[in-house]
């Protein structure tokens, strides 16, 4: 069952909690599932999540990106209830995917545009319910 997660992506982005060693230890089994179906070259990201939280770490960052470049992910850590670096993130993983394409030549550089602009974050988002 686990393949039919990753059919057809174009990237995988592989997202822990940085206060519980329960999320790392379950997002390092996702990273071998993917990489266990699909080659190094597949595009991969390791996000650590809850920056916001970083006096409760349980996952120190030296650990996080020596898993990251051991499996050859590019490495991140954001906070989504703040916004912090959720733009780099996505900024990143855009032109990856696009130099990939252009490589490829499955898109005309026409179409690429010059420089991809992000929405900044003014403030964190807030939710409603429990969702």
């Amino acid at each position: 069952m686990t393949p039919m997660y990753f059919r057809s992506s174009a990237a995988a982005i592989v997202v822990y909690d940085i206060t519980s060693s329960i999320s790392f230890s379950k997002a390092q089994y996702w990273v071998e599932q993917f990489r266990s179906h699909y080659n190094s070259s597949q595009k991969a990201y390791l996000v650590g999540n809850k920056l916001d939280l970083e006096s409760n770490r349980a996952i120190e960052i030296e650990k996080a990106q020596k898993f990251a470049k051991k499996n050859e992910l590019k490495f991140f850590e954001v906070s989504a209830k703040s916004g912090k670096n959720i733009n780099e993130l996505f900024e990143s993983l855009t032109l990856e995917l696009i130099t990939e394409k252009k490589q490829q030549k499955e898109i005309k550089p026409q179409e690429i545009p010059e420089q991809i602009h992000s929405i900044a974050i003014d403030s964190p988002v807030t939710k409603n319910g429990c969702c």
